[in-house]
């Protein structure tokens, strides 16, 4: 690890630097920043221009220059056909594949399937896909629930056919009001209720992952494990966001770690981008501690890695970066292996247990900033759940027996 970070005098205090501050020979600039300016993902990568730092180059096997696809497009022929109706009223292919780009990858995978079927129900009823009467849509809406489909499932559809047909006629149907009333109706005979009411206690993960020790001997898949969950646990993140950590947006400093986003995420919007999240060195127990597992884990995967910037790769040959549909896969293994009903819970799950064991602790406006929520009620409405197995209301009450 010496080889990628200089430790200075004053980490000495620190358990998790305190053996390898021995190993260091320099005390100069105390950190590795991966690059001075934020990266994207799928940006053109040349591994000789991008690592501004030689710190940080020996992260990287460099090969190379290869590029990949800035963007990587999903499209259906719904938006093939929204596409054309654009630009026969007057737009430009171009400023039409802007519009079309206002939906995110993961909005046209979910609404294109729905905008499909308004497409073939449309065209067997005669119906002007593009400007239909409120009547049509109920009817389209009604045959899907006849079909088997929920209130979630429905309310996207609705929001589909709504978005496709605003962009053309200006009219937004999901807020008439005869379809409110539908959709409340829907929700009243096949509601759509919460996964699960309850979260499970961080506290039992933490045990387990102390018990994956010491970091130097164990093996990188259980070494990827360990990193996978205490990042998803001190930063309250998306499976996505921690998808798309790139080492070139890491610092690494001797005791903590910047990381930086220069993708777009779930919440980014016009204006905000997720804050800087700024994790320090867990004194008390190196056993949990994100920096220095983070450093075992960049030590061991440099050599592994090649041109790859992502930061979690596979940990198996060959060793390519993983998608977001393994990272999720790894975060469920620790769960079940450190003993989460995973029958109940998902992957996702460790955003919500972990904001919520911290609330009341911390300041509201630290968790909203850290997970990147915009609003209190967000949380409270779709994140905050009471730790499961807690009988502290019901022994209150019978406590009060004969007093």
């Amino acid at each position: 690890l010496d080889k990628y970070v200089s430790f200075g005098p004053d980490c000495i205090e620190c358990c998790i630097t305190e053996n390898l501050s021995r190993k260091s020979n320099s005390s100069g600039d105390s950190s590795v920043i991966f690059d001075t300016t934020l990266v994207s993902c799928d940006a053109e990568i040349s591994m000789q221009t991008t690592l501004h730092s030689t710190k940080s180059s020996k992260y990287l096997t460099k090969s190379k220059n290869k590029s990949k696809s800035s963007v990587k497009k999903y499209e259906t022929g719904s938006f093939h056909g929204l596409r054309e109706k654009l630009c026969e009223r007057g737009l430009s292919k171009d400023a039409a594949n802007i519009i079309i780009g206002s939906w995110r990858e993961s909005t046209q995978k979910q609404y294109g399937s729905y905008i499909q079927k308004w497409m073939l129900f449309c065209n067997e009823e005669k119906i002007n896909q593009f400007n239909p009467s409120i009547n049509n849509v109920l009817k389209f809406l009604f045959n899907l629930f006849e079909n088997g489909l929920g209130y979630s499932a429905l309310n996207t559809a609705k929001s589909a056919v709504s978005s496709f047909v605003y962009l053309i006629t200006n009219v937004q149907i999901g807020k008439h009001v005869q379809v409110k009333q539908f959709m409340k109706g829907i929700f009243n005979k096949r509601p759509s209720l919460p996964k699960y009411n309850v979260t499970w206690n961080i506290e039992i993960v933490l045990k387990f992952l102390k018990s994956l020790k010491p970091v130097k001997d164990i093996s990188l898949k259980k070494l990827t494990l360990k990193l996978v969950m205490l990042l998803a646990l001190t930063t309250g993140q998306r499976i996505q966001s921690l998808f798309l950590i790139d080492i070139r947006n890491l610092e690494l400093g001797e005791t903590y770690v910047k990381i930086r986003y220069g993708d777009l995420l779930k919440q980014t919007r016009p204006g905000y981008q997720l804050s800087e999240l700024f994790i320090e060195a867990y004194k008390p127990d190196y056993r949990i501690c994100v920096v220095y597992t983070l450093n075992e884990y960049l030590e061991r995967t440099a050599a592994l890695r090649n041109d790859v910037t992502q930061l979690f790769v596979s940990h198996q040959k060959p060793h390519k970066a993983v998608k977001k549909c393994t990272i999720a896969s790894w975060i469920k293994k620790v769960l079940v292996l450190a003993g989460i009903d995973m029958t109940i819970f998902s992957p996702h799950s460790t955003r919500g247990a972990c904001t919520s064991y911290v609330s009341g602790k911390i300041p509201i406006d630290t968790i909203l900033r850290t997970a990147g929520w915009r609003k209190d009620s967000v949380f409270r409405k779709h994140y905050k759940r009471p730790t499961t197995n807690d009988s502290t209301f019901s022994n209150e009450v019978l406590n009060s027996n004969g007093k």
